[in-house]
């Protein structure tokens, strides 16, 4: 029974997980304005964003039905870490701020009152490229609701991520260049001036004279 649960948690989470990966394509990370709904719908009720504040805590930002049911709250506005164990709030305050400033998309098991839960978290970016959200998902072994601020942290897997070669290709960041042809030589010839009858000397004249060798 424990082994299903965990399937069911980590195919709801991979369901998110891969469409965040096919909508980001070779960037580092998609755009918040992105986000389908739709393309996601088994996933839909156990999914949140959090919002990075300025001088602030990571906050929630939205949340799905099954994520307030479960934790017996509404959540939109608090801190990330209100629904975490007191002890496990700093080590939870290094995560979020690894997924955003570097960036990285991150899974960890985690412990409540219900069992174990899968929790991702995936960056996004802002209309101006910054890294200010994170898309998430957390799912429980059952929907069951559980006191919040006992959450814990089992485990951790951090994947740092970076821009696919083949994008900067595409952007014009990279193209073939042209072979170097070198220039034809030029040289200074000086030829003698037609001083005639003239008393003053006129100084030689220049001539430019291309070659091939």
């Amino acid at each position: 029974m424990e082994a299903e649960s965990g399937e069911r948690r980590d195919r709801i989470a991979s369901t998110l997980a891969a469409y965040w990966e096919r909508l980001r394509g070779e960037r580092v990370a998609p755009r918040r304005s992105e986000l389908d709904p739709s393309q996601f719908t088994s996933a839909l009720e156990h999914m949140f964003i959090l919002e990075d504040v300025a001088h602030g805590p990571v906050r929630f930002r939205l949340t799905g039905s099954a994520v307030a049911r479960t934790m017996g709250m509404e959540l939109r506005s608090m801190p990330m870490r209100a629904i975490f164990a007191p002890e496990d709030t700093s080590r939870l305050d290094d995560i979020l701020r690894d997924a955003l400033d570097h960036p990285a998309s991150i899974d960890l098991v985690v412990e409540g009152a219900i069992g174990q839960g899968t929790l991702i978290l995936r960056p996004l970016t802002d209309d101006f490229g910054s890294f200010t959200r994170l898309l998430g998902c957390i799912v429980f072994d059952t929907d069951g609701p559980m006191r919040s601020g006992n959450l814990r942290i089992k485990s951790v897997r951090f994947q740092p991520l970076t821009e696919n070669k083949r994008a900067s290709a595409a952007m014009g960041l990279s193209e073939d260049q042209a072979p170097f042809t070198p220039a034809p030589h030029l040289r200074v010839v000086k030829t003698s001036g037609t001083g005639g009858g003239n008393s003053e000397r006129k100084p030689p004249a220049l001539r430019i004279v291309r070659t091939d060798d």
